[in-house]
Order: structure tokens, then sequence, then C-alpha cells
């Protein structure tokens, strides 16, 4: 998913149900089965043996955190139960809650999530300029 402005566009209900601003949504990509197992790869695999990556907290460059993409995670009922937000000019990123596992982030990794969307037809918010 990729948004124009972020801010109040993913916003919670209660504790595990999500709404989604759909209007403020530039782009919304369903992702196949694979492409589910590839994103799963990056974000749990990477920074782990056997894949090593740098440890890398933010991009010193910028402080922005304007977060222009996210990953939903949607129960059988098309409720949104879990996100991961990122913003890729600063690296930082936003987790739902303690219920999505958090990986080893790195600048490899970063990348490699960016890639993933561009990979899928995103194409706001991808590009490495500002």
């Amino acid at each position: 998913m990729a948004v124009d402005e972020p801010g109040d566009i993913i916003s919670g209900v209660k504790p595990g149900e999500f709404v989604v601003d759909y209007s403020q949504v530039k782009e919304f990509i369903d992702l196949s089965k694979t492409s589910i197992d590839a994103l799963t790869d990056i974000l749990y695999n990477v920074g782990f043996t056997p894949i090593k990556c740098n440890i890398y907290n933010a991009n010193p460059g910028y402080s922005c955190y304007e977060p222009r993409n996210a990953i939903l995670f949607t129960d059988k009922n098309g409720k949104v139960v879990q996100y991961m937000e990122f913003c890729f000019a600063c690296q930082r990123y936003y987790l739902s809650s303690a219920r999505i596992r958090n990986a080893i982030y790195c600048e490899q990794k970063f990348d490699m999530i960016r890639n993933f969307f561009a990979s899928q037809a995103v194409k706001y918010g991808t590009n490495k300029e500002r």
C-alpha cells in the first residue's frame, strides 16, 4: 500500500482491529501466495543465519518519518488486524503491535523491502529520492 500523506490513514478501532482510510491510498496491491512467501523471507530471514547484513538504525541524513508504504495483515473477513509501515527515506518503521515479531533491521533489508514493493508495481514511495 502506498499513501499520499502520512497521518491518520490507519487508525485503531480496538486492539487487533484497524481501519484504513482508503480514500487517501494512492496504490493498493493484493499479494499472491508466492509474493507473500518472498516478502516473509525478506522480513524474517534476512539478518539471521545464513544471510547477514550490516545493522543500520536510521539514515542520519533524514529525520522525516513520513511513511508512504505499509503492509496490511487481514483476517479471513478482510479486516486489518495488524500492519507495518515504512519510511524508505529515513529507513524507519512502525509495527502496529508486539504481535508482529520485530526482526533485525538493516540497510540491506530496507533496500530489499523497497525493491520488493517496486517489483510488485508499487511506484509511490519506493524511489530513493525524498
